[in-house]
């Protein structure tokens, strides 16, 4: 901070301190912004953040100086600082302001320049895994020669609101998407996300005659709610002054369902589009193209010389995506026919490759496949479990949102990572837990993706702070649904209910069980597979966590109806899975548990008495299971609760809780 003088305060808000300063040894002005940090270990998280944009180098994309952490005295605060290019000329803001105070419009020669300044900006920070999450006029900077300089990553970028551990939305809310404003804790930041900043910035461009800032705030704001309505009431004006394609353009890149917007790579197939980016002096996409055809037959792949060679050969291929994906793809095929063994270096050298073409698909499967096959062999101490390498894994799964075999692949690999604990809390700070959640949503019908997504979302909450991001991600819906939609394929629901047992943990889960009836999926999961040991142990565990804290659970295992019957059958249910798996001290235990969370509940209690309910199965397991601890201990708590049932305690079915769900079961009791 010493070889930095400053020289006026810029601005100040809720994200941080702006202030313009000077470097003493080089004479230049750079700006420095201050964000107050909570401690040290949020200080940290932020620099290692941003590492990631220190290496941006684009002609479009404001440069970062460098970064560091003060400790002001005076405030006895820790800040993490960012020394950025100073732009004199200003940013796109006090240019659209002048416009519209005089009511101008913006020459469409110049809007297509920008538009494609900032569309080839986006395809490069996009390619290397970064979102910008804060994309609006103030954020567009001016060079000299009125270029289009994309800036201000910052806050939005690096801290990723690490004081609430939540990713919480942090971008200005007039040009957020509308995905992002249904929740403000939401975290389904995007490429698309960013497209839809876009469009409100071009159609401030496209409006500066028509529009005064009120109006056009409104507009961004109704936007959200009824996109079709404000653009047709612009199309005849904006038409009249520019061709009718850039409708179409904004139409595409305000559409609410983020879905259909697309990403940067395919936004270049518009021709409007390609027109403008066309304009742009570095063009990412034909340089790329020029530089792989120019190799593309020279100095082939060599097959047959063994590992050591072809990764010598990536090496000299980095960025020419056709070769790396040769490379990898000839290495993850030896691997298959036999283990191979791949150094430190090497391991991380493919990192490098898939990172550098993140966007090519074919790639990241060869890529994510090797990984698969190495991890397998990997020891605690393997660099496969590295920041290094383990951050990468989060961004390309996310890069790849639409394609279900690499979320497939993608998230096997994250279940394996996760059995490291470090690892597993770097996956969550890098996004994983989100990524995994959006795959369900994306691909609910996947049973096979869905088994895999659960299976390392349950292995990264073993990990608090991801379960807690689980929750905060509204984790219990997405895993219920995905239940209720599996219900007949034991693997998601396997899967399924060891994620709900990890979210049972979580105070924020109890508000909703009820609503989403996740104790009676999970009693049906019991019943739809009781015959499968896996999926009995992991229902009956999550059924006896949510019972323990929440009474009302306990009356809706009660309460249960079998498909196959209108008695209460919750009950039946759990000794017909103790029938089949008497013999699996694990299962007996899990069974044990739930009976013993039932039983502490003075009512749920006496109903059990009066339906003589487990007598014969407690004595049973007590006389099978003498010697082992683990299940002696709740089945002899749940004998000792049961004891003799209290005069004149015995209740009728429809006094509990759920009188409209009992009623056909008292009847049936009554028969019996």
């Amino acid at each position: 901070m010493d070889q930095y003088r400053i020289l006026e305060r810029l601005g100040k808000g809720g994200q941080g301190s702006v202030y313009l300063v000077e470097n003493r040894i080089e004479c230049k002005k750079y700006v420095l912004k201050k964000v107050e940090c909570k401690d040290e270990g949020e200080a940290n998280n932020a620099f290692r953040e941003a590492s990631t944009l220190k290496g941006l180098q684009h002609p479009y994309v404001c440069g970062f100086k460098e970064f560091f952490v003060a400790w002001d005295k005076e405030d006895s605060a820790i800040y993490f600082c960012m020394i950025i290019e100073h732009y004199p000329q200003g940013d796109l803001s006090s240019v659209l302001r002048m416009k519209r105070n005089k009511r101008e419009t913006v020459d469409e020669t110049l809007l297509k320049k920008w538009l494609g300044q900032m569309v080839d900006a986006l395809l490069y920070v996009h390619r290397k895994g970064i979102v910008h999450r804060d994309i609006k006029p103030s954020n567009l900077f001016l060079k000299d020669s009125m270029d289009l300089c994309l800036g201000d990553f910052g806050v939005a970028t690096v801290m990723n609101d690490a004081r609430s551990n939540t990713r919480a939305v942090v971008g200005t809310l007039t040009y957020l998407a509308p995905e992002l404003c249904v929740d403000e804790t939401s975290d389904w930041y995007s490429e698309q996300s960013d497209l839809w900043s876009v469009g409100c910035v071009l159609l401030e461009l496209t409006t500066c005659s028509l529009l005064d800032q009120q109006q056009v705030l409104s507009h961004l704001t109704d936007l959200r709610s009824q996109e079709s309505m404000v653009l047709d009431n612009l199309q005849k004006d904006v038409t009249e002054l520019y061709n009718p394609e850039l409708m179409s353009v904004l139409r595409l890149l305000l559409n609410r369902d983020p879905r259909q917007r697309p990403v940067v790579s395919k936004l270049l197939s518009v021709q409007y589009i390609r027109d403008c980016v066309d304009m742009v002096d570095t063009n990412l996409i034909d340089k790329r193209k020029k530089q792989a055809s120019a190799g593309l037959n020279r100095n082939p792949m060599p097959r047959g010389q063994g590992v050591a060679a072809v990764l010598s050969y990536l090496r000299t291929v980095l960025n020419n995506k056709d070769k790396v994906r040769d490379s990898l793809e000839y290495l993850l095929e030896l691997s298959m026919e036999d283990r191979i063994s791949v150094d430190p270096v090497s391991k991380l050298l493919t990192t490098e490759a898939m990172v550098n073409n993140l966007t090519e698909r074919d790639v990241q499967l060869a890529g994510l496949g090797l990984f698969n096959r190495l991890v397998i062999t990997a020891e605690a101490g393997d660099i496969i479990f590295s920041e290094d390498i383990v951050s990468a894994i989060p961004k390309i799964i996310q890069a790849h949102a639409d394609c279900p075999e690499l979320q497939q692949s993608g998230s096997d690999l994250l279940m394996a990572l996760s059995a490291h604990e470090k690892a597993a809390e770097m996956i969550g700070i890098q996004g994983g837990v989100k990524h995994l959640l959006t795959a369900l949503r994306s691909f609910g019908d996947n049973a096979e993706l869905c088994a895999s997504c659960c299976n390392a979302l349950w292995s990264l909450s073993v990990v608090e702070s991801n379960s807690k991001r689980l929750s905060d991600l509204s984790g219990l819906e997405i895993v219920c649904q995905t239940l209720r939609t599996h219900m007949n394929s034991s693997d998601v629901v396997e899967a399924t209910a060891a994620c709900l047992l990890s979210l049972s943990m979580e105070d924020d889960s109890l508000r909703y069980i009820g609503e989403l009836e996740t104790v009676t999926l999970l009693v049906r999961a019991v019943d739809a597979h009781a015959n499968n040991a896996k999926v009995v142990k992991n229902s009956c565990l999550a059924l006896a966590s949510f019972v323990e804290l929440d009474e009302e659970s306990a009356f809706k295992v009660l309460a249960y109806e079998s498909r196959r019957s209108q008695e209460v059958a919750g009950l039946p249910i759990l000794v017909g899975a103790y029938n089949v798996h008497k013999d699996n001290a694990e299962v007996v235990e899990a069974i044990c548990t739930v009976l013993m969370e039932l039983a502490m509940y003075d009512e749920i209690k006496a109903e059990m008495n009066f339906l003589k309910f487990g007598q014969t199965m407690l004595a049973e397991i007590q006389k099978r299971f003498k010697e082992n601890k683990d299940i002696m201990g709740p089945c002899e708590a749940t004998i000792q609760a049961l004891g003799p049932s209290p005069a004149g305690k015995n209740v009728s079915l429809t006094s509990l809780a759920f009188p409209e769900e009992l009623t056909k079961a008292k009847a049936a009791t009554a028969v019996q």
